[in-house]
């Protein structure tokens, strides 16, 4: 992350974002800042941890919101420049690996789960698209037929359908059927 080019990238993109403050929602699945809600968070993003609990995820995203990483990029430059004028002070006294191991380090951790959550949300709006673009197509059904004793015949207006025909017209427009 100390490469200048995700710095700005990220910088940019923090700036882009909607303003905040953030906030989860009492129910723990909806971040919104102080105008209109931002995401939902699905159970799916609510991952079981190694100890039994539920991790925080809706919470943690509140938090990387654009003004906190706009602060820790702050602090990453100003790091960075104290660093530069230590070791041109005195280049023998700055211990860069222990600046990289503090600062870099978390920032490099937050960008990972940045990264993961993008990842995610992405996913789900294909997921979405696809489930649209399923929902747009209706389920043609078949011929109608007037039922008289156990006899069929076929008639547009009739009041029935055969279970087979009708099973066979929900399965062809990609939905599926319980209880065939």
């Amino acid at each position: 992350m100390t490469d200048t080019t995700d710095i700005a990238a990220l910088r940019e993109a923090a700036m882009k974002a909607t303003p905040g403050p953030w906030s989860v929602a009492r129910d723990g699945s909806v971040i919104s800042n102080q105008y209109h809600p931002l995401a939902t968070v699905s159970d799916g993003f609510h991952r079981l941890r190694s100890d039994g609990e539920t991790g925080q995820d809706a919470e943690f995203i509140a938090l990387a919101n654009p003004a906190t990483i706009l602060s820790l990029l702050g602090q990453l430059e100003a790091e960075c420049q104290r660093a530069d004028e230590a070791i041109q002070l005195n280049p023998l006294a700055v211990d860069v690996s222990e600046l990289e191991a503090t600062y870099i380090g978390d920032i490099r951790i937050h960008m990972a789960a940045i990264s993961e959550y993008k990842q995610r949300a992405e996913s789900a709006e294909a997921e979405i698209a696809d489930l649209k673009a399923k929902l747009a197509n209706p389920v043609v059904l078949p011929q109608r037929y007037v039922c008289e004793g156990y006899h069929l015949e076929p008639e547009p207006e009739g009041e029935c359908y055969d279970r087979d025909e009708v099973i066979e017209a929900i399965q062809i427009a990609g939905f599926t059927v319980k209880g065939e």
